[in-house]
């Protein structure tokens, strides 16, 4: 079998060194192949792409701003820097402002494989919610008398995977969030999950859904 140019010929530089790359691969699928830390607090592997969280923005040459590795795909001859003095900085902003808004980034591990992310993005950057203050933008209902879950906003970080997974791997669109997160009323109502939403999808992304069989 005669290899393909698109499978293995392309090739661009990646913070110094030329690395191979599939066509259709992401700058972001990129770089994680090859073993750079890119932070990310919206991507799954199982959802498209999202690009809202803006941590894993990348340099790229020849172009005017930062772009989201998550959603840029890789191409011939690109000259990408994934963490330069600059881009970190911004980095750290972002890390700063997302901490500010949650009560204790240190959140239970056994809330999910997701629950970690912040904590250690604000270790890495050093940021301790301090920086930057102002309105919350929501609260846990106490009073929620779901009996699977309770969703505590304190933590939310607003990555809407909980939303995204829902919409692609169940099909149902049983979560939103109707407006900008500062003035998102649907933070301060009890949530009745609908008939058939699978939970086990849904609590890995949600680092704000304890369980409420095990919760203390």
């Amino acid at each position: 079998m005669i290899a393909s140019k698109t499978q293995y010929e392309l090739k661009l530089t990646l913070d110094g060194k030329e690395v191979d790359f599939t066509e259709g691969e992401t700058l972001y699928e990129v770089a994680t192949r090859n073993r750079k830390d890119v932070p990310t607090l919206c991507y799954d592997e199982r959802l498209d792409a999202f690009g809202g969280c803006r941590l894993c923005v990348v340099m790229v040459e020849g172009m005017n701003a930062p772009v989201a590795s998550c959603t840029t795909k890789a191409a011939q001859g690109m000259v990408v820097s994934t963490s330069p003095p600059e881009i970190e900085k911004f980095r750290k902003t972002l890390v700063e402002l997302v901490v500010s808004e949650n009560k204790d980034a240190a959140v239970d591990p056994l809330r999910g494989y997701a629950s970690q992310e912040l904590g250690d993005l604000a270790r890495r950057y050093g940021a301790d919610g301090t920086r930057f203050s102002g309105r919350k933008s929501g609260h846990s209902r106490e009073d929620d008398k779901n009996p699977f879950i309770l969703r505590d906003y304190d933590n939310c970080i607003s990555c809407y995977r909980c939303v995204r997974v829902c919409a692609e791997q169940e099909g149902d669109f049983a979560i939103n969030i109707p407006g900008p997160r500062l003035r998102n009323t649907d933070h301060h109502r009890v949530w009745r999950p609908p008939r058939g939403l699978t939970m086990h999808l849904l609590r890995p992304v949600r680092p704000d859904l304890p369980d409420r069989s095990t919760r203390r």
